[in-house]
């Protein structure tokens, strides 16, 4: 699946990132990586995933597709 696939990339380069002392990129990389997983779980509800980039949106869209969701995280 592509967004997990861009997800493990975007979290390598935040480790790469981190370990090289650009601490604020590696934040922004990992906040990335979460949003490309979430998008994922609502591929996975046959959704379509929305053109934002708001994590609180996103993560309540899975809750809605996927009411034991709320218990992962």
């Amino acid at each position: 699946m592509i967004w997990i696939e861009q997800a493990e990339y975007d979290l390598l380069a935040s480790k790469l990132s981190f370990d090289n002392g650009f601490y604020e990129w590696a934040c922004y990389q990992c906040v990335q990586s979460v949003e490309k997983c979430l998008k994922a779980v609502l591929v996975s509800a046959k959704v379509r995933p929305p053109k934002i980039h708001k994590l609180g949106i996103i993560l309540s869209m899975c809750n809605s597709v996927y009411p034991n969701f709320v218990e992962i995280k």
